[in-house]
């Protein structure tokens, strides 16, 4: 999930030569756990309560971003299975609540989670209800900025104080 992260046979490639077996398995455990670590760090700096999520698959690539910054890229896969992946990560993105306690292990074990399935039907069926999903939150969002705008235009706000009010 994590361009860049070295696996543990990797990684034993690199232990240092001086360590026996066992020092080896304990220096590469500790150096992938830190690895590790380091990239659900990475998404929590990003994750705040209310934060919006999207995922997008682009030219055989699979990301994921928080309030518009890209926080998971660089997976490839084919197309088939990139729509199915994007439609099950876009269904989290708007079922998943980010609040307080939500840090980058947890949303990133959410979008590990995915079903696997042989039957095409399924997966077709999926990827559909996943785009009308879309089309739902698209028309939900367009009208609930037309009643925002009326509902300043009503009360005589500036563009200064609906951005302010929009804002929380």
């Amino acid at each position: 999930m994590f361009a860049g992260l070295k696996s543990k046979r990797d990684l034993v490639a690199e232990a240092p030569v001086r360590l026996d077996l066992e020092k080896k398995e304990e220096w590469v455990e500790e150096r992938y756990k830190s690895d590790l670590a380091a990239r659900y760090d990475a998404i929590s700096a990003r994750v705040f309560p209310g934060a919006s999520l999207s995922a997008d698959f682009t030219d055989g690539k699979l990301s994921v971003s928080i309030a518009g910054i890209t926080i998971i890229d660089r997976i490839f896969v084919d197309a088939d299975e990139g729509e199915f992946i994007v439609a099950q990560w876009k269904v989290l993105a708007s079922t998943f609540a980010i609040t307080e306690k939500t840090d980058g292990k947890k949303l990133s074990n959410a979008l590990r989670k995915l079903v696997v399935s042989d039957n095409p039907d399924i997966v077709q069926q999926i990827i559909a209800l996943e785009a009308e999903l879309s089309r739902f939150e698209t028309n939900i969002s367009c009208q609930e900025a037309e009643m925002n705008a009326v509902i300043n235009r009503l009360y005589g706000l500036t563009e200064a104080e609906a951005r302010l009010i929009a804002k929380g």
